[in-house]
């Protein structure tokens, strides 16, 4: 058994934490930094990591007043230079505020000390490791300064040989970083300049490869083929032969055949029948697209698990099992056990602007869902609905109904959560903009659509689908999201929809002309507009309906009735 080495709860907390809080600071307070405080400051980065042990790092303190004031001009100039050299950005730039060298306790300049060419152990075909190595050094003093309440800024605006000359420093040395240390009135939110909108932080899946460098997705490999209608003759004929004129059950005969040549059987039975809601929020929800804030994904999912739900009470009431996964909640919800954590990043990125979520974003949702539905199957379970919670996901139904079966945009788009006419007008506006901003995404590229559209439960669904169908098992379609995401798995596999049976007709505009693109006939019209898997709860009963009269009806000769 593994020794204990592991840190307290509440220590790795402060230690992430400080992680995460730490800021590029550029807004100081005159305040002096307390010298057994600025020690521990300098120890720390004494304490960093070094390639061969060299600690390459030296830091010169710069207390002279006249010295700060040369030491800002220099910095000053490189402002200047820099601003040209961004050309279109430079008055973008210019609005920054770059240093607090005059405000700030403490400066520091961290340099590479000279004579480093004797030090070869890690350095023969690696000589930047010098650099690296003060990089940790400067790192460590950051942390350590943010968990001490104190700012740090970082300046590389300057002429390295000028700043030698200017602090004296030995030819062979080289300046890194002027560092700005002192106390700050609040530490910014966001990074200074994700705030000031110069640039935003990359997804981390799109930084991270598997085995080789910037490795494709692993491409769809699912095996579905339409079911065979060997048993079609056999299965109605059964239907025929029971105690009832021919087509007296109307719908629930039809239903009885699909079920029956799915399983490839004339007993069919419906086995741990299951729901899996998928909860994600979308980054378009920010450009006012539903009546409800994003943060409701989130209390939704809380109420999910706590068993307050629409679907809780009907699962329950049906007998149903109800996973409730977090496919892309902006939220931390690790304090719920009952969730299954699957979260691809907290939410999608606003398609307003670029694409909701990255290719390898996309796949990894549609493996995700199709690993849930191997284990749900594993555990017995051949009767499959799939619901989801996410505000402003009726908006990415909407742009991939329109972009992927050309229909018009007014065609698709309903009022979601509950939105007035005007809001309803903001709406359409926004996904014509959206729309406009990926119009170079084709309807022949199905999963460059739904990672251009979609949200993370989306992408969840279509390959849960798709694993379903390839199991053979009995899909049961919700509403309007879940049937966009049936859209997309048909697009890329027709013949998922032989496995499909369709619950409702939505509320929202737009579904029933998503069953008329799927030739489908859903069981039930209610109205309903809720999603959750809500309208699959309902339904099930029929299914069940279906199949007990298919096993158990008499048939005109058990009975002794004249056919």
């Amino acid at each position: 058994m593994p020794a204990d080495n592991r840190y307290s709860d509440a220590d790795i907390a402060a230690v992430y934490r400080v992680i995460y809080e730490r800021r590029d600071m550029r807004h100081f307070l005159p305040d002096p930094i307390a010298p057994e405080q600025f020690k521990r400051l300098l120890a720390a980065a004494h304490h960093a990591p070094s390639v061969g042990f060299m600690q390459p790092w030296r830091f010169v303190r710069v207390r002279c007043p006249a010295l700060r004031a040369q030491l800002h001009q220099l910095v000053e100039q490189e402002r200047l230079l820099t601003a040209k050299a961004l050309q279109e950005r430079e008055d973008s730039f210019m609005k920054l505020k770059v240093e607090g060298i005059l405000e700030c306790a403490e400066v520091l300049v961290a340099a590479l000390c000279g004579q480093r060419e004797q030090h070869v152990f890690g350095r023969r075909t690696l000589p930047e490791m010098d650099l690296a190595s003060v990089s940790c050094a400067i790192q460590n003093i950051w942390l350590a300064a943010r968990a001490e309440g104190l700012g740090m800024g970082w300046v590389s605006l300057f002429a390295p040989e000028a700043l030698k000359g200017l602090l004296d420093m030995p030819e062979d040395s080289h300046p890194v970083a002027v560092l700005c240390l002192g106390h700050v009135a609040t530490f910014y939110e966001q990074p200074l300049l994700q705030q000031a909108g110069w640039a935003e932080r990359q997804n981390l899946d799109e930084l991270i490869f598997e085995n080789y460098w910037n490795t494709p997705p692993v491409p769809l490999n699912f095996t579905i083929v339409p079911p065979s209608s060997a048993l079609a003759s056999a299965l109605q004929q059964k239907i025929d032969q029971k105690t009832k004129p021919l087509g007296a059950l109307g719908q629930l005969e039809a239903l009885a055949l699909r079920i029956g040549l799915i399983q490839n059987t004339l007993t069919p039975t419906l086995n741990k029948p299951q729901i899996i809601v998928f909860a994600g929020d979308h980054g378009l929800a920010a450009a006012g697209v539903s009546a409800y804030p994003a943060s409701v994904t989130a209390q939704m999912v809380a109420n999910f698990l706590n068993g307050g739900a629409a679907i809780n009470v009907f699962a329950k009431q049906h007998g149903l099992g109800l996973w409730i996964v977090d496919a892309g909640v902006d939220a931390d919800l690790s304090a719920y056990p009952g969730l299954i954590a699957a979260k691809i990043a907290r939410g999608t990125r606003n398609c307003l602007t670029e694409a909701a979520m990255s290719t390898a974003e996309c796949y990894a949702a549609l493996q995700k869902g199709a690993e849930l539905v191997k284990a749900s199957y594993a555990q017995g379970c051949n009767c499959l609905g799939l619901g989801e919670m996410g505000i402003g996901n009726t908006a990415s139904a909407s742009l991939l109904m329109h972009r992927l079966t050309g229909l018009p945009l007014a065609d698709c788009v309903g009022r979601g959560t509950g939105l007035d006419d005007g809001q309803l007008r903001h709406k359409m506006s926004v996904l014509e903009q959206v729309l406009a901003r990926h119009q170079s995404v084709s309807a022949d590229s199905p999963l460059e659509v739904l990672a251009a559209f979609g949200g993370f439960e989306i992408a969840m669904m279509v390959g849960a689908y798709l694993q379903a169908a390839e199991l053979g098992m009995v899909i049961m379609v919700d509403g309007f999201i879940a049937s966009a995401a049936l859209l997309v798995a048909a697009q890329c596999y027709p013949a998922v929809l032989a496995y499909c049976v369709f619950s409702h007709v939505s509320n929202e505009r737009g579904h029933q002309a998503l069953l008329t693109h799927f030739n489908a006939t859903a069981l039930l019209n209610l109205d309903m507009r809720l999603g959750e898997g809500s309208g699959v709860a309902i339904a099930y009963p029929i299914l069940q309906s279906a199949v007990l009269f298919l096993n158990t009806m008499a048939t005109f000769a058990e009975a002794g009735v004249n056919q």
